[in-house]
């Protein structure tokens, strides 16, 4: 039998014309010398993806919230605004798409001035107002800024995932956070659906937190207005001269509360976890409690009365950490 070396590769590559590294038009297809006919085959063949009508990009490129964005920006008018979740991932914020964005792709937040939406498979789109500082660019693409992003998320029905989502985007180093708190605190936002939470919550925003679910313990802890207001990675002297940091602790009484999340904290890291607590609470005195996505989210939300129980048994300590058996002094 013979082998016919002469197979079309598995993908388009660089004798195609076509980029191989972000979407195109037709009409940017025709120019590279890629005729609509020739684009046609390619797709009836799954070597061109056309996931927008007007946009086109070969099948070997990984698909996501940016090769979205990038199609959408192709096709749409050119006063549509990506926002919200999506301006807030291509800002670099971390854990700030929705529970499950690692299975699948989400929506595309791209905005259009008042009067007009954009209808897409790929969107979740509607209008909305911008002046023009609220606007910049990402990869050239048009984005809401930080601080209009920022103040977008804090807009939301329910004060736990506003606030989870601002405290992601305190995270990005760029976010000047007293230019978030100037904003809030402006008309700017006057009569806007739930301001009243972006308000209430954008002073406790904090750069430092590490998860989603530590955000939501702090929340916990803010909500609770009768313990001491709570301290964000907490550092402690640890074995051999290390420091260690705690998520959450007020540090005049020794109590921390820390957040364990199946990404960070599986079963790969309990015994590290565990030697780690055991140990700042044998030498340093801590009374550490640990908390899990049920007491946080969970129907019963057992992190309110788990904080104050623990600050109730840390203040009993207190006293007896000073007790070492000294003389009296009169």
């Amino acid at each position: 039998m013979t082998v016919n070396p002469e197979r079309p590769p598995a993908f388009l590559g660089a004798s195609s014309n076509l980029p191989l590294d972000r979407p195109f038009t037709a009409a940017q297809a025709q120019q590279a010398g890629v005729d609509g006919r020739r684009l046609q085959r390619w797709r009836e063949q799954g070597l061109v993806i056309s996931p927008v009508r007007g946009a086109y990009h070969v099948t070997q490129l990984e698909d996501g919230l940016a090769l979205r964005a990038a199609c959408l920006r192709l096709t749409a008018p050119e006063d549509a605004v990506v926002t919200d979740h999506t301006a807030a991932w291509l800002h670099g914020a971390p854990m700030v798409l929705p529970a499950n964005a690692h299975l699948e792709v989400p929506p595309v937040a791209i905005y259009l001035p008042p009067g007009r939406r954009l209808r897409s498979k790929l969107a979740d789109s509607g209008e909305r107002s911008l002046l023009a500082h609220e606007i910049t660019v990402v990869d050239g693409i048009a984005v809401t800024s930080l601080v209009r992003t920022t103040c977008d998320l804090g807009r939301r029905r329910h004060p736990g995932q506003a606030f989870e989502a601002m405290c992601a985007m305190a995270n990005v180093p760029e976010l000047d956070l007293g230019a978030f708190r100037r904003e809030v605190d402006s008309p700017r936002f006057h009569g806007y659906r739930w301001v009243r939470t972006l308000r209430a919550w954008a002073p406790h925003v904090v750069r430092g937190t590490q998860s989603s679910g530590e955000c939501g313990l702090l929340r916990h802890w803010i909500d609770c207005s009768d313990l001491p207001y709570p301290s964000v990675q907490v550092p402690v002297p640890g074995p051999r001269g290390h420091t260690l940091y705690l998520d959450l602790g007020c540090p005049d009484l020794k109590y921390a509360a820390e957040y364990d999340g199946p990404r960070w904290h599986g079963p790969e890291r309990w015994e590290h976890d565990l030697e780690r607590r055991r140990w700042l609470e044998q030498h340093e005195g801590w009374e550490i409690d640990v908390f899990t996505a049920a007491d946080v989210y969970g129907q019963q939300q057992t992190a309110p009365w788990r904080l104050r129980e623990g600050v109730a048994r840390a203040r009993k300590r207190a006293g007896q950490r000073a007790w070492h058996g000294q003389d009296r002094v009169s």
